[in-house]
């Protein structure tokens, strides 16, 4: 098994050797930073000798239990503590979830577009990653179809893997959505892992959480961070709602690969989750940003040169391009604006003529990156 490292890394890594770079591609919140309240508070932890030590390795206990709130305040449903796993990351997350579950050549579905890093885990569970189409593109945005999710299971089939918000559309599954796939999986004996890392960033309309299913069927895992909403990327700390079985196997797993989670970085989300109202200016920024790059670029869209719609939450742009492979067009754009954005074929081999624009930065820097793309396009 040979695993590629794809061009979200690649761009990231060149862009950060250019002076004056412009990154439009790793999806991290980077329109500020971590709240300087949350460095203040961990300061004061650095202080005592209360991370000195190896953590508890379901994460620690004051963490699960303010996440139990913090989701029972926004869903309204009671998550137990026996049903809470803190990791190391949502990658982690996804990570213990695939190694517990997946058997040597079992598949899981990736409804492309997908985020890419997926398809390594896959690998890595000694799984087998399959891309299969089930977003429609209408006027106004994209379709998910339940129908043809359907048509690509096997009998090797173990596991869906989606992300709600979707990474790259800004797509929010609909309640019924949500109801479809779960009855689907239990139907199918399979498992659905809901990454919801972008949960926060909904800018318009319902969000519908995967975490009610979740806590009612045991085919149904519920993950989410603290990378997205408090701009922790760099900290690793995320969590997975499961049935306590399923979680309880897990801390064996968990223990194999990291440990525990990092104590200092839990007290730091611990900090952030008990204080919510932080997340409200966070939250202003991406929505500020989202609606500028769309206003910056709309002369990209108004010559048919990229195609795009104002997404309802999440952090990018995927755009429709004229080219049928868009990785020397990133390239080519990096090389000589030094602005990086992501080639579609990252996110499936049906998207290919797509590039994906993260817009979670601060102001100037979305009117600078939109200018130098602009001005290469030659708009």
């Amino acid at each position: 098994m040979k695993l590629a490292l794809h061009d979200i890394k690649r761009l990231e890594t060149a862009v950060r050797q250019c002076p004056d770079g412009i990154s439009f591609a790793q999806g991290a919140l980077r329109a500020g930073g971590v709240p300087q309240e949350i460095k203040d508070a961990i300061k004061k932890i650095l202080d005592t000798d209360k991370a000195d030590h190896y953590g508890d390795v379901r994460g620690l206990k004051e963490l699960r239990v303010a996440l139990s709130d913090f989701i029972n305040s926004q869903c309204g449903v009671i998550v137990p503590e026996s049903s809470v796993l803190v990791t190391h990351g949502t990658t982690g997350a996804i990570a213990n979830i695939l190694h517990q579950l997946i058997e040597p050549g079992e598949e899981v579905l990736l409804p492309e577009p997908t985020y890419p890093a997926y398809w390594n885990m896959v690998l890595m569970a000694r799984g087998v990653p399959v891309h299969t189409q089930v977003f429609e593109k209408e006027n106004c945005g994209w379709k998910f179809s339940v129908d043809r999710l359907k048509e690509s299971i096997t009998e090797k089939t173990k596991a869906i893997a989606l992300t709600n918000p979707s990474n790259p559309l800004g797509y929010c599954f609909s309640h019924d959505e949500l109801c479809e796939v779960t009855e689907l999986a239990e139907q199918r004996n399979l498992y659905v892992i809901v990454d919801e890392v972008y949960a926060d960033h909904v800018f318009e309309g319902e969000f519908n959480s995967a975490v009610k299913f979740a806590l009612k069927s045991r085919h149904v895992i519920k993950t989410g961070s603290f990378s997205k909403n408090f701009a922790m990327s760099g900290w690793r700390v995320g969590y997975l709602i499961a049935d306590p079985l399923l979680v309880r196997d897990l801390w064996a797993v968990q223990d194999a690969q990291v440990c525990a989670p990092s104590l200092i970085a839990q007290f730091a989300a611990l900090h952030a989750i008990t204080h919510p109202e932080l997340l409200v200016e966070m939250i202003e920024k991406v929505k500020k940003s989202r609606d500028l790059i769309v206003h910056e670029l709309a002369p990209l869209a108004e010559n048919g040169i990229l195609e795009f719609s104002k997404p309802s939450a999440g952090f990018f742009l995927f755009c429709g391009t004229q080219y049928s492979d868009t990785v020397y067009l990133a390239d080519d754009i990096l090389s000589k604006t030094r602005v990086a954005v992501v080639p579609g074929r990252n996110f499936g081999p049906s998207h290919k003529s797509y590039i994906r624009l993260c817009y979670a930065r601060p102001e100037k820097v979305v009117v600078e990156g939109a200018r130098r793309l602009l001005s290469y396009f030659g708009v």
